[in-house]
């Protein structure tokens, strides 16, 4: 059953500017886990690792609005953490504690798309329960 849906928009030269000032490194520590942190540093080019936080970022957000909480003392970005499999395809967790908050059974589901073109990335999400 599908518990709810997600979508979330952004510029990415919104996370460009930010990523790239001063205050770059305290925003990555703030979005991103520990994993997602080590993925960014080994995206090659400054272009891929912007485009890789931005998407972390914009699917982080969708993930909170299918799960009907946005971002708040339930769910933090790094309660929600997004990985690759082995093909590629964002693999999407969140911690236990938020699970335990948010009330959702321990197999609830979450699918996940992020998508980019040079302007714009988008992230899609549904959480099946």
């Amino acid at each position: 059953m599908i518990h709810g849906i997600g979508c979330d928009i952004l510029e990415i030269s919104r996370i460009r500017r930010i990523v790239s000032g001063t205050h770059g490194p305290s925003f990555l520590r703030k979005v991103l886990t520990e994993r997602e942190q080590e993925l960014y540093e080994v995206m090659g080019s400054e272009t891929r690792k912007v485009e890789y936080a931005a998407g972390r970022f914009a699917a982080k957000e969708s993930v909170s609005k299918a799960l009907g909480c946005g971002i708040c003392g339930k769910l933090g970005l790094k309660d929600i953490e997004i990985v690759p499999d082995s093909a590629g395809k964002p693999l999407c967790r969140i911690t236990e504690r938020s699970r335990l908050e948010l009330g959702l059974n321990a197999s609830f589901v979450i699918h996940l798309s992020i998508s980019h073109s040079e302007e714009h990335v988008v992230a899609y999400a549904v959480v099946e329960v």
